[in-house]
């Protein structure tokens, strides 16, 4: 008796999986955003995510747990295409959609409230927002593996 192999997309899963290889979706702060004063906007976002003299306010963190369906679902669209050109776009168009929805996503989180004190002096009660800078610098881009770990 032989053996019949019925492949139902295996192939092409893998076909994808060689074609993606060595890429990914990096979504965070452009590192070439300034605050007006030249000071980094990913900096300012550093000291935030990880509270580095300030209250600990992780939206990276929150963003990206925000926005787990749209990237299964690019996940998903990117492992049904067939060659690098289409996976290539498909990659870059996600990176678009995951910017987009960073952006969108980054005024509904639920951060720790501001002090009595900064909302004095900055005449606000909304978390990370002064100037808009920080949300209007989230850039989506397709990079190495390698390099979106980070």
């Amino acid at each position: 008796m032989a053996l019949k192999i019925i492949d139902k997309g295996w192939k092409k899963i893998l076909k994808a999986a060689k074609a993606v290889d060595g890429k990914a979706i990096a979504v965070g702060i452009d590192e070439s955003a300034r605050y007006e004063d030249g000071t980094p906007v990913a900096e300012v976002g550093y000291i935030h995510e990880n509270g580095l003299g300030v209250p600990q306010r992780p939206f990276m963190v929150e963003l990206h747990d925000k926005t787990r369906d749209t990237q299964g679902k690019i996940s998903r669209d990117v492992a049904t295409l067939d060659s690098p050109a289409q996976i290539e776009r498909e990659l870059e168009r996600g990176a678009n959609e995951l910017e987009r929805e960073y952006k969108d996503k980054f005024h509904t989180l639920k951060l720790k409230p501001l002090a009595e004190t900064t909302i004095s002096r900055k005449g606000s009660a909304q978390v990370l927002v002064e100037t808009g800078d920080l949300s209007a610098s989230f850039k989506g881009k397709v990079v190495e593996a390698s390099d979106a770990a980070g």
